[in-house]
Parts: structure tokens; sequence; C-alpha cells
């Protein structure tokens, strides 16, 4: 398992336990999916995800999944 999907996976269960009230995607197109067919309320982005951008992302949400909050996340692994 990549790193930063142990991340993810280790934020979401920390802040929800529930599997149905919070998403999670590797990049922009998956945010948009998950967010349309989950209509989650946080999905957890990494600023370092493929396109979309998490900033076109942010813009997204609103519009297409009013609900859905975005969260952004960033991690390097150098010091």
């Amino acid at each position: 398992m990549a790193y930063d999907t142990l991340v993810r996976r280790g934020i979401r269960n920390t802040l929800v336990p529930a599997e149905d009230v919070m998403g999670e995607a590797v990049g922009g197109s998956q945010a948009h999916r998950t967010g349309l067919e989950m209509q989650p309320y946080m999905l957890l982005l990494n600023l370092n995800m493929p396109e979309p951008s998490p900033s076109e992302t942010q813009a997204y949400l609103p519009e297409n999944c009013p609900d859905v909050k975005g969260v952004m996340l960033m991690a390097y692994d150098d010091a």
C-alpha cells in the first residue's frame, strides 16, 4: 500500500469511522466522481494529486456537490 494511501485512510478513519460519510480520492477525476456518487460530507485531497488540480476540484465541489467539503493534505517524503 502506498504511503499516501495509508495516510489518507488513517486520517479518514480517525476523523469519521463511518465509510458512507467521507470520501477518499487519489486524483481530481476520482474526487469529482466520488463527490457525485457518494455525496459524502468531506473529501480528503492531496495537494500533489493528478488532474484536475486540487484548486480546480475545490472550485468544482460547491457547484456540483454542495454538501461536500474538501480537505486538502500535503505530504512530502523528504526533510
